[in-house]
């Protein structure tokens, strides 16, 4: 047999190979080449398709409709070419080639690397050139690799490594935007396709020459606001979403009447979405950790980017956002997962040690200021990212004083600092929470605010149906539409906390925000030391951000806070216990620090929470035998509604009552935060907030301090009932030793009690105003029922009013309790600033008006339908606790300890040692003058009847009851005296000069205020001012400090009054 020629052998092996043939009369399988044919023939050579015309022989196929249409398009006919190229090639390297003549194999390999290459070229050009040939030549690539990417490595290495240096990035641009596209159609979690595109970008990142030409795409970070989420290389990436947004549709039908299933089948639906949102941006880690891991090129490129796409998005923290105008929560949603993913190695410390790693001081100066996340161009005032920073609101300065201090400070940063990664991740990913989960958290919060208003007006519609005997159709219609919206509403509502409450999730945020606040305590103290303006020009939103978050989770999702990557073991610093309560010291401590109250009174809202304790279980009503079973226990209705506290706040409280030694801490951090920010100044500073929370530059601050100070009372009140608790003395302290210092101190506890006597005043007195305005609603709304035919329309607007009024009453009703408590529970603890001469005759009024109120004539209007249910009110322990102030202040702190009546202070042993027994009877006579001197309140009649209704009703002890008749004895000997006087003073004309312009009584220390040039009685502007620092004569601002006194008016008056006791 003769021996096969390399011609004969590559005619045979390259027409099986690309399905064509030279030869007309060959098998009518394989296509003819006709062109390259007539090749041949005109070059003399034999009839045979050799590597001389292979070239020419795979562009005339390529150049065929009808031979691609059978091979389904060009880059399958190249790759099927190449597999089988590459089958033959390992054939021959392997045994089955060992038979052959090693020239001959030789040859043949060499014809085959020949071919091979060919066909590299022609794939190469094809991804070059989407328009080559059949087309879509990306798009088919795509689909060629996307089943079988691992098996086509080695086809997809040859290509790169052909075109490394001419030709692959456009190659790879190619790649990257079709497959963009085909993610942009993909666009949720709930797509399997969306998942095979992550894990072919995965593919294409893990080969460092792709990963390579993907940072350097002209088009990497195109695009700002909305658009980045299209134009640029990872914004559809990061666009596929679990929320019900428009684009994703399927998300949106598969949580269809969920909002009104049952909790099991809520929870199933819950975690099918978590569990698929948490792999994919699992695999969205993967593929940004091994880009950002390729090169500092790709790495700076990743951050200018995400810098970029977040700050062309600020408006999404705006209360009215254009959803078509920015970025979707989902995009957000899985930027925020990958950087906290990429912060872990040093957010995630237990010691908190890499916080000296962040430079946050230098970083927005080198990183923005200086114009690199802007592509390096600081002259450029239009940059986003620097834009975005400048216009953040800042702790403590005005922009024009950022204006003015900028080049200063910037000065005294070294410019050349080496800013690593991670400093770019942290800021980067408090501002991606920023506008991210946290924009999607205060989104949740207004659709359930939706849904409230619209359910309400849904139960309004159907009452006026319910009630009106003949149906309206229309009125049917209309709540047939309503309720479909509404259910519509909870549905896409149970999809947003899907996501949004996964306590995993939330756990992941929370750990960042340890390391975040861990940052900020780190500022506040160079802030206290040296360099108090870096604080001050800081953006307030990491401070506000960490609040927000905290606040959320324990308000909805406590099981979170439980997480013990939150907790780390001794020495590890713990978010709760260590960081939070050392950062509302910290700010509280020196207010002047921080500007915005919102962000003061957020402080307060998270420690409400974190040591809630639902109003209906309280079980310490002062001075009250019903208090200490439960305040509301009478009735089945009031035990049904106990809360089951989280166990996180019982952890809470008793980390706040802990009392460590802070030499045996080894952890360096830990010890200065402790050192820096005892627990024992929470008391001083929660009680100075509730001074300064009063005057507030918001249009709702009258409003604000109520809550803020209902939210302090509770803090305070669960402090003080835990065992043994330091917070007793130390709110002790607070009064008593302020009383032995400076006039300043003096005046914080003044304004203090001045405070709680007008809050007590003002919230009783619109508590039974409110009561009284529902009862009367409810009578209308009875008579408009029973009306025939009814007026739809006025009975609606009597609901809303009626609705609007019950809200307003149960706000009132609930701070009014709470400050009563608060007023009865500290005159008990410590009575002196109560019986202050400033204050003294205001307080004796108030506690005499409010009785009235509570026992007198108008006690008829507190008769109100439902009252405990709907409102939670409780009149006999607002009277217990009233007279119990009378108590406190009518009777020395010892007489009332060992009366036998209920105590309530453990330490009273140690409160009764340092009191000076001479001035607290001096003090006690001075309140029951003041008690007399308010004859206009002041009714024995009605102080009598109200104890009695307590012995009926044993709310007090018999001791407690009895002590408070010889009070009322006491007084009324002292309104005989006042009575005498008061006619032997008609008989005589008081001078005009002697009166006291406000009162209209003799004044005792005349003094000069300077604003108004008026004269006054220092004990009448002294108590003026402590609720209006302002010149009741012409409203000019003014300080007790500033008055002048006169003495020579003060002597003519003294002379005059002794000349009428002559």
């Amino acid at each position: 047999m003769a021996k096969k020629t390399i011609q004969d052998w590559e005619n045979s092996a390259f027409s099986k190979i690309l399905s064509a043939t030279v030869s007309n009369s060959a098998d009518t399988n394989l296509f003819y080449l006709s062109s390259t044919a007539s090749e041949i023939k005109d070059s003399s050579s034999p009839l045979l398709l050799t590597s001389s015309f292979l070239e020419s022989a795979i562009l005339e196929c390529l150049d065929s409709d009808d031979f691609l249409s059978k091979h389904g398009n060009s880059l399958s006919f190249l790759l099927n070419s190449w597999k089988k190229t590459h089958e033959i090639y390992t054939n021959l390297k392997g045994p089955k080639g060992s038979a052959l003549d090693p020239e001959q194999r030789e040859h043949r390999l060499t014809s085959l690397c020949h071919l091979e290459g060919l066909l590299i070229v022609y794939c190469g050009l094809s991804l070059q050139d989407d328009t080559l040939f059949s087309g879509k030549n990306a798009s088919n690539f795509i689909s060629l690799i996307k089943p079988s990417h691992s098996e086509l490595l080695g086809w997809f290495t040859q290509i790169i490594k052909k075109f490394e240096d001419d030709g692959l990035e456009e190659i790879v641009e190619n790649i990257i935007s079709e497959l963009n596209s085909q993610i942009l159609e993909a666009n949720d979690v709930l797509n399997k396709e969306a998942f095979e595109l992550l894990k072919l970008f995965d593919f294409f990142v893990s080969i460092p020459a792709v990963s390579s030409c993907i940072s350097k795409i002209p088009w990497f970070m195109s695009g700002e606001g909305k658009e980045v989420e299209k134009k640029s290389v990872f914004g559809p990436l990061f666009s596929i979403s679990a929320f019900p947004e428009e684009k994703n549709i399927r998300v949106v039908e598969f949580f269809s009447k969920t909002g009104s299933s049952s909790e099991e089948n809520k929870k199933i639906t819950m975690n099918t979405i978590r569990s698929s949102v948490s792999l994919f941006q699992s695999g969205l880690f993967k593929v940004i950790n091994t880009f950002v891991r390729s090169s500092l090129f790709a790495r700076g490129e990743f951050v200018k980017w995400v810098a970029k796409a977040i700050c062309s998005n600020i408006k999404r923290t705006g209360l009215q956002v254009d959803p078509k105008a920015v970025a979707s929560d989902g995009f957000f949603d899985n930027l925020t997962f990958v950087l906290l993913g990429l912060c872990a190695p040093f957010s995630s410390d237990p010691l908190l040690s890499k916080i000296d790693k962040i430079e946050l001081v230098a970083w927005p100066y080198v990183r923005v200021l200086s114009g690199y996340l802007d592509n390096e161009q600081p002259e450029s005032s239009s940059g986003v990212v620097k834009t975005c920073w400048n216009d953040l609101t800042r702790l403590c300065a005005s922009s024009e004083e950022i204006k003015q201090n900028e080049a200063a400070m910037a000065s005294k940063i070294n410019m050349s600092t080496q800013i690593g990664f991670i400093p770019d991740c942290f800021f980067l990913t408090t501002l991606a929470i920023h506008v991210g989960p946290l924009a999607t958290i205060s989104k949740i919060g207004q659709l359930g605010k939706e849904i409230h208003q619209m359910q309400n007006q849904l139960d309004s519609i159907q009452s006026s149906i319910d009630n009106n005997q003949s149906s309206n159709p229309s009125s049917n219609i209309l709540l047939e539409r309503w309720h479909n919206h509404l259910e519509k509403l909870k549905d896409i509502r149970v999809a947003f906390e899907a996501q949004s409450m996964d306590p995993k999730r939330l756990a992941t945020l929370l750990s960042f925000s340890r390391f975040a606040i861990g940052a900020l305590l780190s500022l506040n103290q160079l802030a206290t030391s040296t360099e108090v303006w870096y604080w001050k020009s800081f953006p307030e939103y990491l401070l506000e951000d960490q609040l927000q978050l905290i606040l959320f989770v324990a308000r909805y999702a406590p099981d979170a806070l439980m997480s013990p990557d939150l907790s780390p073991p001794h020495p590890g610093v713990k978010l709760l216990d260590d960081l939070v309560s050392a950062l509302t010291i910290s700010i509280l401590s020196l207010p002047e620090l921080v500007r915005n109250p919102y962000i003061k009174s957020r402080l307060v809202d998270v420690l409400h929470s974190l040591t809630y304790t639902p109003p209906e279980n309280d079980d310490d009503c002062v001075d009250t035998l019903q208090g200490h079973q439960s305040a509301y226990s009478g009735d089945i209705y009031s035990q049904q509604k106990r809360f089951v506290v989280h166990p996180i706040v019982s952890q809470f409280i008793g980390s706040l009552n802990e009392i460590q030694a802070d030499n045996y801490i080894p952890n360096s951090f830990l010890k200065n935060i402790k050192t820096s920010f005892p627990l024992k100044d929470l008391v001083m500073v929660l009680l100075k907030l509730y001074i300064d929370i009063e005057h507030t530059s918001s249009n709702s601050a009258f409003y604000d301090k109520f809550s803020v100070r209902y939210n302090i009372a509770r803090i305070m009140r669960s402090l003080w009932n835990q065992p043994q608790s330091q917070y007793l003395r130390a709110t002790y302290a607070f009064f008593v030793s302020s009383k032995t210092n400076s006039a300043e101190k003096n005046e914080i506890v003044d304004q203090f009690v001045s405070r709680l006597v007008s809050d007590t005043t003002y919230l009783l007195d619109e508590s039974l105003s409110n009561l009284s305005k529902v009862k009367t609603l409810d009578s209308e709304i009875e008579k408009l029922n029973q009306e025939q035919p009814q007026n739809i329309n006025l009975l609606r607007e009597k609901h809303s009013e009626l609705q609007q009024t019950e809200r307003h009453a149960s706000v009132l009703v609930t701070l009014t309790h709470e400050t009563v408590h608060v007023l009865a529970f500290l005159t008990r603890l410590v009575p002196v600033p109560f019986r202050s001469e400033s204050i003294i005759l205001r307080f004796a009024a108030m506690l005499n008006y409010n009785l009235d109120l509570l026992a007198g004539p108008k006690c008829r209007d507190l008769k109100v339908k439902n009252m405990k249910e709907r409102f939670e009110f409780n009149p006999k322990i607002l009277l217990s606790e009233l007279l119990s102030v009378y108590l406190h202040l009518g009777y020395s702190k010892s007489k009332i300890a060992s009366s036998g009546g209920v105590k309530i202070q453990a330490d009273d042993d140690y409160f009764i040692k340092g009191i000076d027994k001479i001035q607290e009877s001096i003090d006690i006579e001075k309140f029951i003058d003041a008690l007399a001197e308010d004859q206009r309140s002041w009714n024995s009649k009605i102080f009598r009847s109200s104890l009695e209704l307590c012995m009926k009703l044993g709310l007090k002890p018999i001791q407690s009851v009895q002590l408070l008749f010889g009070l009322i004895d006491k007084v009324e000997k002292r309104v005989l005296k006042i009575n005498s006087q008061a006619s032997a003073e008609l008989t005589e004309d008081v001078p005009e000069e002697f009166l006291d312009p406000i009162m209209y009584t003799l004044m005792e220390n005349p003094v000069l205020l300077p604003t108004s040039q008026s004269i006054c009685d220092y004990k009448t502007i002294k108590g003026y001012l402590l609720t209006d620092p302002r010149d009741p004569f012409n409203r000019k601002p003014l300080e007790i400090k500033d008055v002048v006194f006169l003495p020579e008016l003060k002597a003519k008056i003294d002379a005059y009054k002794q000349s009428r006791k002559s």
